[in-house]
């Protein structure tokens, strides 16, 4: 009787609003059929039923913090589904169900839980918060801007929930707020909508924005993942995701009978020892679907090779070490559009994910092996089959493949490293990896040849890496005559592994002039560039030995802020600073190269003259964080206090984070310590700060 009841209102209102001709009876009547409508259907979804459900405050255990400001505990609001022991669940207002655990009162290493990280929820008053909500979504729609965080979305299901649980008045409001913020869509249809298709589309986008995501769970089986693409099939036929949805849903349906008809093999032991390279590749690219890896970074790519300390025992690793027998099937592989288990995205905050496909690991795998990439990416985020590459990429790899049986591969990999192109760099990586002894006239004439400045610098990295004295004469003449700073510097890093004193006195040279000097610009050839002031100092102060930490002191006051403050961080960096740092694993460091023979007293004194006089430098500086150390009101004299710290804690005690006057007083004592081992006169001290 209640459902015939409410029918029959909305039935009589129509017929009012029809009636009324555009009197305020329509738009009171428009917007309680709109709600009736929309909250129908809304309740046709399968969401959980907030009418008994308590509102509630969660602390998430998240939390941030700012400059000189206390940390922040992150909380959420949503409708209590359970609680079980420590254990609960709430749906929050972007309809999402979170689960969370207790925090007790001690953690495991029996201290006290800090505030801002405790986990726990409380009672919290939802006619408030959606008050509260209403006011901000009103002054921003008076102001004409977007309804912010949650969007319309937060706002009808705050008002829908406010319906539930008898708030009939404050539901109006929200929903004829959330109502009245402009329909991106319908302009661009140049219609007007209803209520429903809007939110519609708005809830769409944000479930299947979850559903894509949740590829990367291997918890969340394959006929969950199908489920929640058939509900987002079912329910929203009209949004824009409903053929990514079907598509999806397609292949999963298909790969879970694959998956109940496959017999699983073991990829270690005698019995996959057993089987021929073309049976184990067959089986791997089969396992690609279960391919879990996560993405290192933003703006970027999901690419699964680069995880750090992730498991190389992967079906993509193993496909790689198999290598040049795996690769006529994962040429045929690079077509199967399969999703895996790997996720990526160009941002994590918008809607840009892309789940892997197996063809798109199997691209990955063919670069792995070539040590080159048969895709070209134009746009940051790019995928094989994202970008409809699949056939330029297994035209490329086809055309590789054969020349590699054609010449072997390591005149495959000379012809690639000379020709100059856009893969010389990474092909001479594998080319002084896999063939050594024949790498290094081919990389010094790649460097030669090379066009852009960005791979004659790593070209000349790889030079460096090579032993003897062939390379080290090419990185001599790079040294004098090199067409670009940056790599000039780069030769000058690799002679001072090698314990020749050409690199450092050359640097010393050029900054004592205050510039790199350049050759004369070659039209044809690279572009010169001025000289990285930052790199050149860095290098100075760190292997430059007491020459190059007095020439930089030399300048220091004339250096941009920056500048200053990075050879300070450089110089705390390295502790107990040595003259000459020798680079781990470096086959052609001397053992025992001259800086390293250096007083060691004497570069110790050095370093502590230049950081003595940067205790005077009050320029302010704008960052809020150094070493890990909050702080607030920072100037360069802190950061040189802060060094001599880092150097000598013991002799020169400093607390970053202590209020201005105690810093200004503590640098004034650390002053006075160094004026003493000279034997000169101390400064007066600053009064201490009252308490």
């Amino acid at each position: 009787m209640r459902g015939a009841h409410k029918n029959c209102v909305v039935a009589l209102a129509v017929l009012l609003l029809l009636a009324s001709g555009g009197s305020a009876t329509e738009r009171v009547d428009s917007s309680y059929v709109d709600r009736t409508r929309a909250f129908n259907w809304f309740a046709t979804l399968g969401y959980p039923d907030v009418a008994k459900l308590p509102f509630v405050d969660v602390a998430t255990g998240g939390w941030s913090q700012g400059a000189g400001e206390a940390p922040l505990a992150h909380h959420a609001h949503g409708f209590l589904l359970s609680q079980d022991g420590n254990h609960f669940s709430i749906l929050t207002l972007d309809l999402e169900t979170h689960k969370f655990t207790k925090t007790g009162p001690l953690t495991a290493a029996g201290q006290p839980v800090e505030k801002h990280k405790v986990v726990d929820y409380q009672p919290a008053d939802l006619v408030e918060f959606a008050t509260a909500a209403l006011k901000v979504a009103t002054d921003r729609l008076t102001a004409g801007n977007r309804p912010g965080p949650g969007g319309e979305v937060e706002l009808f299901v705050l008002a829908w929930a406010c319906a539930r649980q008898g708030h009939d008045r404050l539901a109006t409001e929200l929903f004829d707020c959330a109502a009245s913020f402009p329909d991106e869509q319908a302009a661009k249809l140049a219609t007007r909508r209803s209520l429903d298709p809007r939110f519609s589309d708005q809830i769409a986008h944000q479930e299947m924005w979850r559903a894509i995501v949740a590829f990367g769970d291997p918890a969340i089986s394959r006929q969950q993942l199908l489920d929640r693409f058939q509900w987002i099939i079912k329910n929203f036929p009209n949004s824009e995701h409903n053929a990514r949805a079907k598509a999806t849903a397609a292949l999963l349906t298909m790969m879970i009978v694959e998956d109940r008809n496959h017999t699983d093999r073991p990829t270690t032991g005698p019995e996959w020892e057993k089987l021929d390279h073309k049976e184990q590749t067959a089986e791997l690219i089969f396992q690609l679907r279960d391919q879990n890896t996560r993405q290192w970074g933003q703006p970027g790519a999901c690419q699964i090779f680069f995880w750090p300390d992730s498991d190389e025992d992967t079906p993509a690793h193993q496909l790689a070490k198999i290598g040049f027998d795996a690769v006529p099937q994962l040429i045929d592989a690079l077509s199967d559009p399969r999703p895996t288990r790997s996720v990526g995205y160009l941002r994590d905050f918008w809607f840009s994910h892309h789940v892997l496909t197996v063809g798109d690991c199997a691209q990955q795998i063919l670069d792995e092996i070539a040590g080159r990439s048969f895709f070209k990416f134009n746009h940051t985020g790019g995928y094989m089959a994202q970008d409809g590459r699949i056939d330029s990429v297994a035209e490329a790899a086809r055309e590789w493949y054969a020349e590699v049986l054609k010449k072997g591969e390591k005149q495959t990999l000379i012809d690639a490293v000379a020709s100059g192109d856009d893969q010389s760099v990474a092909q001479a990586r594998r080319l002084l990896e896999k063939f050594p002894d024949d790498a290094l006239p081919v990389l010094i004439a790649a460097t030669r040849a090379a066009k852009i400045d960005f791979d004659r610098n790593q070209l000349v990295e790889l030079v460096g890496q090579v032993p003897g004295e062939p390379a080290q004469e090419f990185l001599l003449e790079e040294l004098r005559e090199g067409p670009i700073a940056s790599a000039r510097l780069l030769a000058a890093k690799a002679l001072q592994r090698r314990g020749r004193p050409e690199g450092v006195a050359t640097m010393l040279e050029h900054w004592r002039a205050k510039h790199l000097p350049d050759p004369p610009r070659d039209p044809g050839g690279p572009n010169p560039e001025s000289a990285d002031t930052h790199d050149v100092a860095i290098f100075l102060v760190s292997r430059g030995g007491v020459d190059g930490v007095t020439a930089v002191a030399d300048r220091l006051a004339d250096l941009p802020v920056s500048l200053r403050l990075a050879i300070l961080q450089e110089i705390a960096a390295k502790g107990n600073i040595r003259t000459a740092p020798k680079v781990d694993g470096d086959a052609t460091a001397d053992p025992q190269p001259p800086a390293e023979k250096e007083d060691a007293t004497l570069l110790r004194a050095a370093t502590h003259k230049l950081i003595i006089d940067a205790l005077d430098d009050t320029e302010p500086d704008k960052r809020s964080f150094w070493y890990s150390k909050l702080c607030s009101d920072l100037r360069v004299c802190d950061f040189a206090s802060l060094a001599l710290n880092h150097l000598d804690p013991e002799r020169f005690p400093f607390d970053v984070t202590a209020p201005l006057a105690e810093r200004d007083r503590s640098r004034a004592i650390l002053k006075n310590v160094w004026l003493k081992d000279q034997g000169l006169p101390e400064l007066p001290l600053p009064a201490e700060p009252s308490p």
